[in-house]
């Protein structure tokens, strides 16, 4: 045996009497061999779920040529780090007194072991073998003595959802055979452009009726207008949407125009053959939303209608917008949507400045209707004037022919003279009662005269 190979087997014998798992304490000179790491950061957020790399440096102290194993662990397990595209160990060689530096890219697999949530990181830092005598004797360090050093990672919770509107400016895109498939043209194609929503009795209506997008509300097609909202959750991670919609300025609008408005917010299943819970009067809805999935499931959307109903209408036409504001819990403010959306109010229809509305329904009679019915009802008027004045006009000429033939006539200036009779001419006057006698008969006379005309008071309806 050599002389060198006496001095490792030596050495290695001595190494082998001391304690393997004995840790350096920062400061204090190690017996054998090490490695020293320290990173720039304590913690690290890996923003916008992308990959990001975290700057370390390794050092060796020695004055020879060291061999350094590196190992990573998350949450004290090496299979976690692999889920963050780290691998579990790797080496490196280090000459005398050399230091480098190491980055860490960490590359999650989102979803599949990495969630939004906060996680320990460890490198750790050894020395396998060392190198001595002009680098030629390679000695095994048993001691493994490590150094280390620690981050926190934060991975925030994701925040992805999609929105699509309908009616939208591009209606050809909603213009399904069902309200479904039109969900399921917003999903592929979602857009956030609004048409302008027509509230009131106007041609202007939206592709599906009311009755079609919600069918338990009981409204009516001539009063209302509506927004549908289809958002889906395309995060990793579960998360709570919420939907603000401010109609105040609409209102404030339609009051001033004498009429009165509201909103009420709808949540319906995919097919919009059913409402979900009951009715919001208030401005907001939230909903909680599952981590999106392939195929989409009915767990990670909403589909919701933004119902804008005329509780009393508006004496003129009336245009103002109303806002809606999608937000994430998960992303916070800067997740924020807002969709602006014109509203149009129609007023009933004006007839020469008459408001023509009808009756126990509340609907509109058509001016045709109205005409005929007014014209009617003055034929009718002068057809009864008519037949009431002819059984008077003919008494009158019956009893014009009655005084013609008496043979007495009476003069009403006669009766200046009465203030110079004695009252015993007033007996004379006796000779009047046969006058009176005969106009007597007069009324019996109108009153046959008039029952003449029974027959055609009946062909009349009268």
């Amino acid at each position: 045996m050599n002389q060198r190979s006496a001095f490792v087997v030596m050495v290695t014998m001595f190494a082998l009497m001391l304690p393997v798992s004995a840790q350096v304490e920062p400061g204090q000179p190690a017996l054998f061999p090490t490695a020293e790491v320290d990173c720039s950061v304590e913690q690290l957020t890996l923003t916008e779920r992308s990959a990001q790399t975290l700057s370390c440096t390794i050092n060796n102290p020695n004055a020879y040529t060291v061999e350094v194993e590196i190992t990573h662990t998350v949450d004290g397990s090496a299979g976690q780090a692999e889920d963050f595209g780290i691998p579990e160990s790797e080496n490196i060689t280090l000459q005398a007194n050399e230091e480098v530096g190491h980055p860490i890219r960490f590359d999650p697999e989102y979803g599949d072991g990495v969630n939004g949530d906060s996680y320990d990181y460890k490198i750790e830092v050894a020395v396998t073998d060392f190198v001595l005598i002009g680098d030629q004797v390679v000695i095994p360090n048993p001691s493994q003595q490590k150094t280390e050093d620690d981050v926190t990672i934060t991975v925030p919770l994701d925040s992805d959802f999609i929105v699509g509107v309908f009616p939208s400016t591009n209606s050809a895109s909603w213009q399904k055979g069902t309200p479904g498939d039109a969900v399921d043209e917003a999903l592929d194609n979602p857009s956030r452009s609004a048409a302008t929503i027509h509230v009131g009795p106007t041609p202007e209506a939206p592709h599906f009726g009311i009755e079609a997008i919600v069918p338990s509300g009981g409204y009516d097609q001539s009063s209302v207008g509506y927004i549908a909202l289809v958002i889906g959750n395309q995060a990793i991670d579960d998360d709570v949407i919420s939907v603000e919609v401010n109609t105040n300025e609409l209102e404030s609008t339609v009051k001033s125009k004498s009429g009165e408005l509201r909103s009420v917010l709808h949540r319906v299943n995919l097919d919009f053959q059913q409402t979900v819970g009951d009715p919001i009067l208030v401005s907001s809805m939230t909903a909680s939303l599952q981590a999106a999935a392939s195929p989409q499931q009915a767990s990670s959307l909403l589909i919701m209608v933004v119902v804008l109903e005329l509780q009393s209408a508006t004496d003129e036409d009336a245009a103002a917008p109303i806002s809606i504001v999608v937000k994430s819990a998960n992303g916070g403010a800067q997740s924020a949507v807002t969709l602006g959306v014109d509203v149009m109010v129609h007023a009933p229809v004006n007839e020469g400045g008459l408001t023509i509305s009808g009756g126990l329904g509340g609907g509109s009679l058509p001016p045709s209707v109205l005409i005929g019915s007014s014209a009617a009802a003055i034929l009718l008027l002068i057809v009864i004037v008519t037949v009431a004045r002819r059984p008077r006009k003919l008494a009158a000429q019956r009893n014009s022919g009655s005084a013609s033939v008496g043979d007495t006539s009476f003069d009403f200036s006669d009766l200046d003279d009465l203030d110079g009779l004695d009252i015993d001419d007033l007996d004379d006057l006796d000779d009047l009662d046969e006058v009176e006698d005969e106009s007597s008969s007069f009324p019996q006379e109108v009153i046959e005269i008039s029952s003449e005309f029974d027959d055609l008071e009946a062909e009349l309806g009268v």
